[in-house]
């Protein structure tokens, strides 16, 4: 009886295995890893050792640090961000590792998906989006990065100057994971009326970041222009002058490597219609630059 009850399972795993190849909902990889618990312990690492190599060429822990004042657009980002990974895209796929992001996620979607926006972060709420990346290849071997995106509130940011002591700044939680991260996505709403110093910020972290042989920073900051498709163009263009040229102007002399994009997460919006969560415009872009730093 107890031979029967592993074969059943052998077969039911393989048949998850190739479920879980050939899908991008998370609830295969949620089937693999149901039915490999189900198995002697003498067979669970062979067995883990199999999908691991079958997926694995290059595993190392990625970790992103989602930077803005409030309101910047930071969580719904990455919330349109994970649902495309998720539900979307078969080349690029995000498989949470986590029970608090999958409910956070899943409340997300339907929060998006029923037409509304999602609450306002608190006030020096921390949230963490645990996962992993994995990226299929047409000629070349799959592979797959853990990662992890790192959401705080916007307040914990706005009294980060140069004159605080480096002992508060270290114990802000925001710097703290700017220091940690390697990528930094730092977001810009030109919707705002309010001015958000991004030029101290980035003085500030060159202060703590670790730092080149030229003393830039030395780490890849994506400037993320949120809710782009809001602004007039006329609009835009002034801000751009005010508020990005010297963004842009600090990258280059403060960072190693940084690009600027414009996305918008909720795709275009028409006045006294609902947003429309899958409509989203050049969302990917950051992420994929990110990756590309590391993954050849």
């Amino acid at each position: 009886m107890h031979i029967i009850a592993l074969i059943a399972n052998v077969i039911g795993l393989s048949i998850a295995i190739v479920w879980a190849a050939s899908t991008h909902e998370y609830e295969a990889y949620l089937a693999v890893v149901t039915l490999a618990g189900a198995l002697p312990l003498a067979l669970k690492s062979s067995v883990q050792h199999y999908v691991s190599s079958a997926i694995r060429a290059i595993n190392f822990p990625v970790e992103v640090a989602l930077l803005g004042p409030p309101a910047a657009g930071k969580t719904v980002y990455v919330s349109a961000l994970l649902h495309a990974l998720m539900h979307e895209h078969k080349r690029l796929i995000f498989i949470p590792r986590a029970r608090d992001t999958l409910e956070r996620l899943m409340q997300s979607f339907r929060t998006l998906g029923s037409g509304n926006f999602l609450p306002r972060t608190t006030a020096y709420e921390n949230t963490s989006y645990v996962g992993t990346i994995i990226r299929r290849r047409i000629f070349s071997r799959t592979t797959a990065v853990d990662i992890s995106f790192h959401d705080h509130a916007g307040e914990a940011m706005l009294g980060v100057r140069r004159d605080n002591s480096k002992k508060d700044l270290q114990n802000n939680e925001v710097i703290a994971a700017a220091v940690k991260a390697q990528f930094l996505f730092i977001f810009i709403d030109l919707t705002r009326s309010d001015i958000f110093d991004y030029v101290e910020l980035l003085h500030v972290l060159a202060e703590l970041l670790p730092r080149t042989n030229d003393h830039r920073i030395n780490k890849a900051i994506a400037v993320i222009i949120q809710k782009s498709d809001l602004v007039p163009n006329e609009v835009q263009r002034a801000a751009w002058e005010v508020r990005v040229k010297p963004v842009i102007a600090a990258c280059e002399q403060l960072v190693r490597v940084h690009k600027v994009f414009f996305v918008s997460s909720t795709g275009p919006l028409v006045v006294d219609h609902v947003p429309n969560p899958r409509r989203p415009e050049n969302l990917l872009d950051p992420l994929v630059w990110c990756l590309s730093q590391k993954l050849v």
